[in-house]
């Protein structure tokens, strides 16, 4: 599936009631108060701090106010964050493929480890392979 089809699909499955919105609006917007005072003690400049007090005081007052209104912030904030955990996780497990997986491969192979039996013998009547049970595997069976 590509990104966007698998973006479109989350986003239909949102939530846009009034009190999914008003939750956004307060939660990002105090978010962006926070970040805006953090900046102030950084000595940011002063546009930058204005421009994350601003829209962090627009999106709480929207959202007590007339949440409704926030619709269209909160789908495009949504869409964002989908498109980036699309992307993270795609990252992150091919990292972990190439980091864990192939040096295991590597190593098995290394130290001579099937794990499959993939080579085929013609003189074989069968390709089962035979397991002796132990008591142990009989435990609680009903």
């Amino acid at each position: 599936m590509s990104w966007i089809k698998d973006v479109k699909s989350e986003l239909a499955r949102l939530d846009y009631g009034s009190k999914s919105l008003k939750h956004f609006g307060w939660l990002v917007g105090g978010i962006l108060i926070i970040l805006a005072a953090f900046f102030y003690y950084r000595r940011f400049s002063f546009t930058m701090i204005g421009l994350f007090f601003s829209a962090g005081f627009l999106l709480t007052v929207f959202s007590f106010t007339a949440p409704r209104q926030l619709k269209h912030v909160y789908k495009g904030w949504m869409a964002l964050a989908f498109l980036l955990g699309w992307l993270m996780s795609r990252i992150l497990l091919t990292l972990i493929f190439y980091a864990i997986i192939t040096p295991l491969g590597i190593a098995a192979k290394l130290f001579g480890k099937q794990f499959l039996a993939l080579k085929t013998d013609p003189k074989s009547k069968s390709y089962w392979v035979r397991r002796e049970q132990a008591d142990a595997d009989y435990e609680k069976m009903y």
